[in-house]
């Protein structure tokens, strides 16, 4: 069933893939690259070796905007992790030897972890170690969500799996290092929203970034993306989400299609800012045939995929037709103003924490372009 619900991705993305040289660059070997194509170049912190990619899919929300320093820094783990009762359960600093033994652990080239329990692992590049996997502490009823990149595999959209090929195209040159990011965000805009809908009963799972100890981060600066002058940011290579494991088990009486109308309804009063996909839902319902929807992921669905304004499904088909739509559109049949147009559109459904993108007031590093 997952393999079927993500074809719409799965058989764009490596279409793009296999045409990304010709599609990136030039359409001809005789035709002139173009000046104005937006870029980035990606380097460690501090380093001189840089990286870069040129693309007219880039755009200056998704990579210089979301991620907020001060943000991530008051949404850490706290000192003492409780378990669901407000009992003790473990303290950070244990959970930091737990994950820091994971990492090293995942560097040194091992497939199955000490304390750690792999869930999925489709996002995650073994051999250059980056991209998303997901595990499950083996000692404790928590779900860590690890990302790991290097200002290398962070410009290619190629090398983690076809889904963040396609989302690097739908979503402004985004991927999965980025949109992880929003998880924390959205669920507490939607914990918010969900006080003025008391017609739904939703339960939401704590979360808390997670950092190493002496982390890296990379510098990204952006040209041609925004008219002023080149941006600049900076994200951190390596981080975690921690949520609590839902335990529950599916429970109810609905058919298919009373279920799919359920998380659709609730995802379009929600407008549609998480992913209204089957698989993020456990149902369940007591004896006074009331349901409860637990929400097992709260990514940013519009800054995932690159959703600008307000959309409407009927069905799961609608759903699957406009994204296979939208992502064979932005890959292929985007025309020369709607490229230049992406940049200065407005992102109504973006995040509200959202500040502007940080000027680059220094000269640009000289860069090692690497093929696009």
């Amino acid at each position: 069933m997952k393999i079927i619900n993500n074809i719409p991705l799965i058989a764009v993305a490596l279409l793009a893939s296999g045409c990304s040289h010709n599609y990136q660059t030039s359409r001809s070997p005789f035709r002139k690259k173009d000046p104005s194509t937006p870029q980035i170049t990606t380097r460690w912190q501090g380093a001189s070796t840089s990286y870069s990619r040129s693309s007219s899919h880039y755009e200056k929300y998704p990579l210089f905007e979301i991620f907020d320093q001060d943000y991530f820094d008051t949404h850490l783990v706290p000192e003492h992790v409780t378990d669901l009762e407000n009992d003790p359960m473990i303290t950070k600093v244990a959970m930091n030897e737990l994950i820091e033994e994971l990492v090293g652990e995942i560097k040194a080239g091992k497939k199955t972890f000490k304390h750690f329990t792999v869930l999925q692992k489709k996002n995650f590049n073994t051999k250059k170690q980056c991209g998303l996997i997901v595990l499950r502490f083996k000692d404790h009823p928590l779900v860590l969500k690890l990302f790991m990149e290097t200002p290398e595999t962070f410009i290619d959209p190629y090398c983690k799996g076809v889904e963040p090929a396609a989302f690097f195209f739908m979503a402004g040159g985004s991927n999965r290092h980025i949109s992880g990011l929003t998880r924390i965000y959205n669920l507490e805009w939607i914990q918010e929203q969900l006080k003025e809908l008391p017609q739904w009963s939703v339960h939401l799972p704590r979360k808390w970034f997670w950092a190493p100890k002496n982390n890296n981060y990379i510098e990204i600066v952006g040209t041609n993306i925004d008219p002023q002058a080149p941006l600049k940011t900076l994200i951190p290579s390596t981080y975690g989400i921690i949520a609590d494991a839902i335990e529950v088990k599916e429970n109810h009486t609905l058919s298919k299609k009373k279920r799919n109308d359920l998380i659709m309804n609730l995802c379009a009063d929600l407008n549609f800012y998480i992913d209204p996909h089957g698989d993020n839902y456990i149902i369940t319902c007591d004896d006074d045939k009331n349901h409860t929807i637990h929400l097992l992921d709260t990514e940013h669905f519009p800054s995932m995929v690159g959703i600008c304004d307000p959309v409407s499904f009927d069905s799961y088909t609608g759903w699957y037709l406009y994204l296979a739509e939208k992502c064979t559109i932005d890959a292929f049949f985007r025309l020369k103003n709607t490229r230049k147009l992406a940049h200065t559109k407005p992102r109504h459904l973006q995040l509200p924490h959202v500040k502007g993108a940080l000027i680059c007031q220094e000269p640009l590093v000289q860069c090692d372009l690497t093929a696009s």
